[in-house]
C-alpha cells in the first residue's frame, strides 16, 4: 500500500513539474528595432562628388537589417545629377 502510494505521489510530483515548467515563456519578443538618420538634414556642394547618409538603429542587430527609403527630387533628376548605391527603383 506505501509502494503504491509513494509512485502516486512521485508520478503526480512529476507531471506537476513537467506542467509548471513547459507553461513558461523561454524567450519574450523583442522591441521593434527601429531606423532613423544620423542628421536631419544632409547637403553637398558643387564640388562634392560623394555623401554617406548614415542611419542609426534603436538597438544592435546580429543579421543585416533590410531598410526602405523613400527619395523625392527636388530641382535634380536620379542618374543625371545624382546615383545611389545601390541603386533606387
Amino acid at each position: 500500500m506505501m509502494k503504491l502510494t509513494l509512485t502516486k505521489s512521485l508520478l503526480l510530483f512529476s507531471l506537476l513539474f513537467m506542467l509548471t515548467t513547459s507553461c513558461r515563456k523561454k524567450d519574450a519578443p523583442l522591441p521593434d528595432n527601429l531606423a532613423q538618420f544620423e542628421a536631419t538634414e544632409q547637403g553637398m556642394d558643387a564640388a562634392t562628388t560623394s555623401v554617406t547618409v548614415k542611419i542609426k538603429l534603436s538597438s544592435a542587430a546580429n543579421r543585416d537589417i533590410p531598410v526602405t527609403i523613400a527619395i523625392t527630387n527636388s530641382g535634380v533628376e536620379y542618374t543625371t545629377h545624382y546615383t545611389t548605391t545601390p541603386a533606387a527603383t
